[in-house]
């Protein structure tokens, strides 16, 4: 039976013959096995073993087009040149993408090396004080690269967070919408586009935080040129444990040093992260019809979020 993840590339074959392809096309030798990830709500990702090891690998949903791809290798290629610990990507003969069709369906693809551990959503966890500081140090890292990339649309971006209520707050019960509503009003005082910007990963949280030799930063699909606050925003509502939030605004500030603005809107940034989870996850399940335990950890944690503050 294929995995339900396989209606985002529009391929109703079985996902061995993808991965007898890339193991073509990569030299990666003979076809063992593949295991899908299941979590993330655009591509498919899934594990490939093969007669020399494992990897990853990211088959793009078959709405992205050929420049989004480009646009992910690039930015994966210069974060680990500034020094950020996210896997690399494998090159077969023509590049870091491989595309091709099987039984009509366009497949675009990217390899990347295989980071043995788990990510802390898998983990049940959040990370330790010295993680949360290396996590810290590591969004500053990526926070300092000089590249804005072309724009693109992330419903789940904070930025989004307006345009993303009006559209889908009809699928809210009135006790979410109550308290989606009023972080809405806090967010909209700030204005956030006169913050500064810079380069954000933009999703970094327990499902892309990974604890292997070493922790480890995957998966920047939606990385963008945004409100720099946003990257330390969203890893504060879902990357740590609420104790340890001083401490990774304490440490990312021996690297860049934030202004006065960006620390007042912090807090108000980090509960928008958190009505922004509520809305989609919401969405998703309602109208996506979406059952995965991703999306119902995301809706309990962040309508409990939200709860707390309100009782505070």
């Amino acid at each position: 039976m294929n995995h339900p993840f396989q209606s985002r590339i529009g391929f109703e074959g079985n996902l061995e013959e993808i991965s007898r392809q890339v193991c073509f096309d990569y030299g990666l030798g003979s076809f063992v096995s593949s295991k899908v990830a299941d979590s993330g709500y655009e591509d498919l990702n899934y594990c490939l073993e093969t007669a020399k090891g494992k990897y990853f690998v990211k088959v793009f949903n078959e709405n992205r087009t050929e420049n989004e791809c480009y646009r992910l290798i690039n930015i994966i290629n210069k974060a680990r040149l500034a020094g950020v610990k996210t896997p690399g990507l494998l090159e077969n003969h023509s590049g870091f993408l491989d595309s091709f069709t099987l039984q009509g369906a366009l497949i675009r693809l990217l390899v990347l090396e295989f980071v043995q551990g788990k990510t802390f959503f898998d983990l049940h966890c959040f990370p330790n004080a010295s993680e949360t500081k290396f996590l810290a140090r590591q969004a500053a890292l990526i926070n300092s690269i000089n590249y804005r990339p072309s724009l693109i649309y992330d419903e789940w971006a904070l930025e989004n967070f307006p345009a993303e209520f009006e559209k889908k707050k009809k699928f809210l019960a009135k006790k979410d919408l109550a308290l989606i509503k009023a972080v809405l009003e806090e967010y909209e005082s700030i204005n956030p586009k006169k913050l500064p910007h810079a380069f954000i990963h933009a999703d970094m949280h327990v499902g892309n935080i990974l604890r292997g030799k070493g922790i480890w930063v995957i998966d920047f699909a939606v990385a963008n040129y945004s409100p720099r606050i946003y990257e330390l925003a969203v890893l504060a509502m879902g990357g740590l444990q609420k104790k340890n939030i001083r401490l990774a605004l304490e440490e990312y500030q021996k690297h860049i040093s934030l202004s006065e603005k960006e620390l007042e809107a912090f807090p108000i940034l980090t509960k928008a992260a958190s009505a922004m989870y509520l809305l989609l996850t919401n969405y998703h399940k309602k109208a996506l019809h979406s059952r995965t335990k991703e999306n119902e950890y995301w809706l309990d944690k962040s309508r409990q979020a939200l709860l707390v503050e309100t009782n505070h």
